[in-house]
């Protein structure tokens, strides 16, 4: 019996909740080059605001971009601060100067935002054919200011 399937047939779930969590360390130690994933180098995305809105990067402590077939999976972790006027949406340029399909505005990950207060959930929108933004959740102006965040994860097709 694999180890899933113990945890599927325990009674019960608090029991195998517990049993997964204590498992997570394993899980995280998987090498996504043995699954057939590449990571790649330098990644620096410049980020812009949308209308009058600037955005200066204060320090980009995550920017990471993965390979696997025609896919491509990124994180990116960035503090920065707003200026100008209030808009809605943070421009991230795609890693690897990649392009992707764009025929819509489609979600292609999520994450948190902080903007001025505590973590709220993060829109990860298709922009262009070689951009992505990041959105609050509910679609609302970033407020202008200093210690602004993003944490997020994605991935496209690459074209």
């Amino acid at each position: 019996m694999s180890w899933w399937e113990r945890q599927i047939s325990k009674s019960s779930l608090a029991s195998a909740v517990s049993d997964i969590a204590s498992n997570a360390a394993k899980i995280l130690e998987i090498d996504p080059a043995d699954n057939g994933i590449t990571e790649q180098a330098g990644w620096t995305p410049a980020l812009t605001g949308t209308g009058s809105m600037t955005v200066t990067a204060d320090d980009i402590q995550v920017a990471k971009f993965w390979d696997n077939g025609e896919l491509t999976f990124f994180r990116l972790r960035a503090s920065f601060t707003t200026g100008g006027t209030a808009n809605t949406s943070i421009i991230v340029p795609l890693p690897g100067g990649y392009s992707q399909p764009f025929d819509f505005v489609t979600s292609i990950g999520g994450g948190t935002v902080v903007d001025g207060g505590a973590g709220i959930a993060a829109q990860v929108l298709a922009h262009s054919a070689t951009e992505f933004v990041v959105n609050r959740y509910d679609s609302a102006n970033w407020s202008l200011g200093t210690n602004r965040r993003i944490i997020v994860w994605g991935f496209f097709q690459r074209v």
